[in-house]
């Protein structure tokens, strides 16, 4: 969950300083996010989407924003793009800049249908 008070737009805009707008990955599937992760990209950069959202899901975008080179790439199973994507990840994983527990939830099996609730909300448990 976000704190009160912090939009995960703001989140994004947060950390341009520190990642100068490189790369992102959203892995959540949900739209809103997918257009704060291209808005908070530098120019050139590259927004790797790896969760999606439901078929016919639309994100509306200013056209005008991409104009300075920003990407937006879509990364599937089987995709050659991991060669690179996963031991990029892991070396931000090993480096601590990689905050894998925040972005990860578990629960416990009983609690499965919350869990289906969380993913499809797009929210991330307090349970961990």
């Amino acid at each position: 969950m976000i704190p009160e008070g912090l939009t995960s737009s703001s989140r994004c805009e947060r950390t341009k300083p520190e990642t100068g707008g490189a790369p992102r990955t959203t892995t959540t599937g949900h739209a809103g996010v997918l257009r704060q992760g291209v808005d908070a990209l530098a120019a050139r950069g590259t927004l790797v989407v790896v969760g999606a959202p439901p078929f016919g899901t639309e994100v509306a975008l200013d056209v005008n924003g991409l104009l300075g080179g920003k990407r937006i790439v879509g990364l599937t199973f089987g995709d050659s793009e991991t060669r690179t994507m996963i031991p990029a990840l892991v070396h931000l994983l090993k480096d601590g800049r990689l905050p894998l527990h925040r972005l990860i939830s578990t629960h416990p099996f009983e609690d499965i249908d919350r869990a289906v609730q969380d993913m499809r909300s797009a929210r991330r448990s307090s349970r961990s």
